[in-house]
């Protein structure tokens, strides 16, 4: 890799819209809670030999726009998560709802989308949006997570017919609960694990794939959700593909040789080593998905490259994902303003993606 994990982190700023920015999620370890399950981790030195690579990208604005960009630039490219359902009401049964109200997305359906993307050679997971730190409400997790009325299995029936009938390679779950809610792990740690493990096992049956987006507030592992986030990585790790650890801090952190394979509770951060470390301690190696956001103040743009640097050379991580941000208003797909090495993150995603 031409990168180099010199030089300085970015400085923050700006700000993102339309998706929460991680608030950290570890940096050390503390005493007490449970051990960390370290399977699957890698000791650093990795060469890429035997790792798959991929290169996610979510698309939720611009539709038709950021379509043509991801397809000119389809070497940069493995997967993309459209940002088509949502359950940011009351949900009770049935296929979510598509956000905005309707199947069309930059005057395409969603099934359109999908052909034109599979015709790239590129993988199609929708994201399926939820959560009062999401844009939204609470209810239609609680619903679907709680059973009501049979609500989970109308659920992933419905969403499994959506899948097979528009031929989706799979979903990406993006549940963002109230991160002040002190009893979120207490009342549904276990029914999440439980929801993953019935979805995945749908999925899987017919080829396709689950992940799941985390983040400290998110994770009872880390003392940013302070011990009650609903999200237990040991436990979800098996029963789902991989799991898109949303790593948009603005500054690198000071990388380990290694994964440190810290246990107990760990004390929250606020860089993007931080949540590498939770990450590298409890999850396989080969179902952690680093994403970044695609921003030139505030996200991820001035220290991509010491980033994929760090995935490559200490952690063993292989994937990674991209959320284009928003930068105070306006909206440029893959911005490459400050961006480091400079160039265009195509480049910099192609370059990621010959490593492996």
């Amino acid at each position: 890799m031409p990168w180099t994990t010199t030089g300085t982190s970015g400085s923050s700023g700006g700000g993102s819209t339309g998706r929460s920015s991680s608030t950290a999620s570890g940096g050390g370890s503390s005493a007490g809670g449970s051990s960390g399950a370290n399977s699957g981790t890698t000791s650093g030195g990795s060469t890429g030999g035997g790792a798959t690579g991929e290169s996610w990208v979510w698309l939720w604005d611009d539709d038709a726009n950021s379509v043509n960009d991801i397809t000119a630039n389809a070497a940069a490219f493995t997967h993309v998560s459209p940002t088509f359902y949502d359950v940011n009401y009351a949900y009770a049964s049935g296929a979510a709802e598509f956000q905005g109200g309707a199947d069309s997305f930059g005057g395409m359906t969603s099934a359109q989308i999908t052909q034109t993307l599979h015709g790239a050679g590129l993988k199609v997971a929708p994201c399926i949006q939820g959560g009062q730190d999401n844009g939204g409400t609470d209810t239609g997790i609680e619903n679907i997570l709680n059973d009501v009325n049979g609500a989970q299995g109308s659920f992933i029936t419905a969403m499994m017919n959506e899948a097979t009938s528009k031929g989706y390679d799979g979903y990406n779950i993006d549940f963002e609960t109230d991160q002040n809610a002190a009893d979120n792990y207490a009342l549904y740690g276990r029914k999440l694990t439980s929801f993953l493990s019935a979805f995945h096992t749908a999925l899987a049956a017919q080829g396709m794939n689950l992940s799941i987006d985390v983040a400290g507030w998110l994770i009872h592992q880390s003392n940013c959700s302070g011990d009650s986030g609903f999200i237990d990585l040991a436990q979800v790790a098996p029963v789902v593909d991989e799991l898109m650890v949303m790593a948009y801090e603005p500054t690198l952190g000071t990388i380990p040789a290694s994964c440190p394979n810290l246990t107990g509770n760990v004390t929250c951060g606020s860089d993007v080593a931080s949540d590498l470390n939770l990450l590298c301690s409890f999850v396989p190696a080969a179902k952690v998905n680093v994403g970044l956001e695609a921003l030139p103040t505030g996200g991820s743009n001035q220290i991509a490259g010491q980033v994929f640097a760090a995935m490559e050379s200490s952690y063993g991580f292989s994937k990674t994902a991209n959320w284009p941000g928003n930068n105070g208003g306006s909206y440029v797909f893959m911005d490459p303003t400050n961006l480091s090495p400079s160039g265009t993150w195509y480049a910099l995603l192609e370059s990621f993606l010959a490593f492996y």
